[in-house]
Parts: structure tokens; C-alpha cells; sequence
């Protein structure tokens, strides 16, 4: 009886761990997909758009001549 239980106790941790990995679908900054040909060659560039929420970015939360990295979450990949 007490092994049962144990194993039901595992079991239900585990998948909870699992299903809280996938946190793509409430990220603020959602992920992006541009698809282009350019001749003969097929270009996807993945990336990861970043919210604006009414704020005011550049020269205010981006100072001019800084350096800012592009995309959000995972870095900007290109296929």
C-alpha cells in the first residue's frame, strides 16, 4: 500500500516538472517566425519579439548609442 502511494507521489511530481518546462506560451515576449526566398535559397529567421506594453524604448529605456541585444528570451537564430 505504502509503495503504491509512493509511486503515485512520484509520478504526479514528475509530470508536473515536465509540463512546467513548456513556458513558451505565456512568455510576454512571443516568439516569431519570418519565412523569405531569396532566388533559389529559403531563409527562416526565428526570433523572439519584444513587448512594448506602452512604454516609451528608445532614448528612454534604450539610451541612443548603446548597445542592446536583439530579440528577447532565446537568442535570434537564422535556418
Amino acid at each position: 500500500m505504502q509503495l503504491k502511494f509512493f509511486l503515485v507521489i512520484l509520478f504526479s511530481s514528475i509530470s508536473f516538472f515536465v509540463d512546467a518546462q513548456d513556458q513558451t506560451k505565456c512568455r510576454p515576449s512571443p516568439p516569431k517566425e519570418l519565412k523569405t526566398s531569396v532566388g533559389s535559397v529559403n531563409i527562416i529567421i526565428k526570433y523572439n519579439a519584444p513587448s512594448v506594453k506602452g512604454r516609451e524604448i528608445w532614448g528612454k529605456l534604450v539610451p541612443y548609442k548603446k548597445v542592446w541585444r536583439t530579440g528577447a528570451n532565446e537568442a535570434t537564430t537564422f535556418d
